[in-house]
């Protein structure tokens, strides 16, 4: 498939998403819609990406389409960001994310300049219906997306997952990777989010099927150890690392205590991440922000050749992820410049004898069989 019709096909298939999605949120031919994306023009495709939903929504009949697009090099702003973005997502109906280079919208800089711009007025905005992060366009994601069974699956055990998080609420959660052990509460209050239009629920993440939920970051301690050791994987910035690093979590607050074998790059950014005040001069961005389960392996989030699709559609529930930095944006009260996932294919969580994740991946059978 060329890259021109793999960009079209997605773009189409986004729209009818959100053109047969629930009554609430349904995509209307007099809704505003904002469309933000980010890229290096180095690389291209995400002003492409951008512009194509945007043409097959006017194609359709919605016509009071903006988009706006702010260009980056390395993490460097080349765009300045116009004061009418704020405005525009203050009374969309629509807001959608989307993202062309693997890693624009978790650089640093680019996040604290584009998404504060406009994320926080377009969340608290009451006439939004919905604000959607539209995966970057790769052949995994149009095959999921085309694959109705497999939304339906994914829905069906985020609600699943949130129905057994909801009964669980206020107990503790452990997570167990080789060599490390971390404790964390279920939220007693924090809104647990099963990301498939559930009632209730402004975000939509294209493909969708996670379930996800702040965390009370004084309930958060222990040690997790991100590692290729026994076949394991790991992701910094959305690229494969290799080598260890041991991350030790003391009510909340992350610190690195250790690494072997990894790029000192990595480190060094991600120490950076640790480091990184917020205006008030408060370290802001090392506090765990999220817990997450069944990201759709399809997604996009991570690279092809590392994916199995041999495998029946549960199965590829890709396993788990935790996430660094602000917490505001899934319901919790910490904010900060950035929020960067972590995304794991091992380890195991328990509560209590309840085994949920084994050796990274969800426990379908059990999810399934649950009843409260």
């Amino acid at each position: 498939m060329s890259g021109g019709q793999l960009l079209q096909d997605t773009a189409n298939t986004i729209v009818d998403i959100l053109s047969r999605g629930d009554s609430k949120r349904i995509l209307r031919p007099d809704d505003k819609v904002v469309i933000v994306g980010d890229y290096d023009p180095e690389k291209g495709l995400s002003p492409g990406y951008s512009e194509a939903i945007a043409d097959e929504m006017r194609r359709r009949g919605t016509s009071n389409v903006i988009v706006h697009l702010f260009s980056h090099r390395n993490g460097e702003p080349l765009t300045e960001i116009s004061g009418t973005l704020t405005s525009d997502v203050a009374n969309a109906q629509f807001v959608i994310g989307t993202y062309g280079d693997p890693g624009a919208e978790i650089h640093l800089k680019e996040e604290k300049l584009i998404k504060s711009a406009y994320l926080g007025p377009a969340l608290n905005n009451p006439a939004l219906k919905c604000y959607v992060v539209a995966a970057r366009p790769v052949v995994s994601v149009l095959e999921f997306l085309a694959d109705t069974d497999a939304i339906h699956h994914a829905r069906e055990l985020s609600l699943k997952i949130k129905n057994y998080l909801e009964q669980h609420r206020g107990q503790m959660m452990r997570v167990l990777t080789p060599g490390s052990e971390l404790e964390m509460m279920i939220p007693k209050s924090y809104p647990i989010i099963a990301d498939c239009f559930e009632v209730n629920s402004h975000i939509l993440n294209i493909p969708s099927g996670e379930t996800f939920c702040a965390v009370p970051l004084r309930y958060v301690n222990g040690t997790i150890n991100l590692t290729t050791d026994n076949g394991g994987s790991f992701w910094y910035l959305r690229e494969p690392v290799q080598g260890s690093i041991k991350l030790r979590f003391r009510r909340g607050r992350i610190s690195i205590e250790g690494f072997e074998d990894v790029d000192e790059d990595i480190v060094a950014k991600m120490q950076a991440d640790f480091d990184t005040a917020d205006d008030a001069g408060v370290l802001a961005n090392p506090f765990l922000a999220e817990k997450a389960f069944g990201v759709i392996e399809s997604a996009g989030k991570i690279p092809r050749a590392d994916l199995l699709y041999n495998q029946t559609i549960l199965e590829k529930l890709f396993g788990w992820h935790w996430a660094y930095g602000s917490q505001r944006h899934v319901g919790g009260r910490r904010d900060a410049p950035t929020h960067k996932d972590q995304f794991m294919t091992y380890g195991d969580i328990f509560v209590g004898q309840d085994h949920l994740l084994i050796d990274g991946r969800p426990n379908v059978e059990f999810f399934l069989d649950y009843a409260a």
